[in-house]
């Protein structure tokens, strides 16, 4: 077989698979509405391939030099992009956040922008160190979310729920100015995260759709004497903080301190008057 031949098969053969390669996208999502919803919010997105995940269209494409993921319902609404991101494009404030975490040393499998209508953007970090997987979620400013364990690395875990009225009525109400982070419903509870005051906080809700409780994280700088007193008489004064949560209730409000001691790890619930809560 001479020289010229073998060259022709061999450029033959690649404009096939180029075609190929060309065919393997799936532009349409056979839904008219979903198809005018992704081009007015991503006009001149490049490659694009529609797929399904349950009841939503997802788009996978190219857009602004950057690898996307839409999700949208069947009525054209857009629910959720996924934009895959690198440690350095990162802003500066979650960049150094991240690296000045306990898991700095985690190998970083995978960075994310998530955004999602009218709630705050988090950026997601998923990392690896032997076994153990872990996803690290933070808003634009650094200020950590959440940390997920071994959470399977699904992207459908940050589309939002549509809030039911009555959480969305009292987080108005209790918690004027609020953004919706994130919304979590398992085994009869409904956990909503919000952003309200400079702070992440956790609001809990039951199966009935009311308030359980509300929790967010404190610097053990910020506790009032009367703790550190009680905290002192309780257990002495080896000890060190690890963590504090405020913790308000319809009925009750108090610290819950996590303290390490060469003894054993304790937690303690503690009143703003310095009562202990057994």
């Amino acid at each position: 077989m001479n020289t010229k031949y073998l060259f022709l098969l061999a450029a033959a053969g690649s404009l096939w698979f180029q075609s190929c390669d060309k065919d393997d996208y799936d532009s349409d999502p056979k839904n008219d509405l979903v198809q005018q919803s992704f081009l007015t919010r991503y006009a001149n997105a490049e490659r694009v391939d529609w797929d399904r995940s349950g009841s939503y269209y997802v788009a996978d494409f190219r857009y602004q030099n950057s690898e996307r993921s839409a999700w949208f319902d069947a009525q054209g609404n857009w629910w959720m992009t996924e934009t895959d991101l690198t440690l350095m494009t990162l802003p500066d404030a979650v960049r150094q956040a991240f690296l000045n975490s306990a898991y700095a040393s985690w190998r970083v499998e995978e960075v994310n922008l998530y955004e999602r209508p009218d709630t705050e953007n988090i950026y997601v970090i998923e990392l690896e160190q032997g076994k153990q997987e872990a996803e690290l979620i933070y808003t634009i400013d650094g200020m950590l979310v959440n940390t997920l364990a071994n959470s399977g690395k699904n992207p459908d875990h940050f589309l939002l729920q549509t809030l039911p009225t009555a959480v969305q009525t009292f987080i108005d109400s209790q918690y004027p100015g609020a953004k919706i982070v994130d919304t979590e419903q398992e085994m009869g509870r409904y956990e909503v995260d919000i952003r309200h005051d400079n702070q992440i906080k956790e609001l809990f809700f039951n199966s009935d759709w009311s308030w359980i409780r509300t929790q967010w994280d404190l610097r053990p700088s910020m506790l009032p004497d009367s703790v550190l007193a009680a905290l002192t008489q309780q257990v002495g004064d080896g000890y060190r903080i690890d963590d504090v949560d405020y913790v308000t209730t319809p009925t009750a409000i108090w610290y819950q301190i996590e303290i390490e001691r060469f003894n054993g790890d304790l937690q303690l619930k503690i009143t703003p008057e310095g009562q202990l809560i057994s």
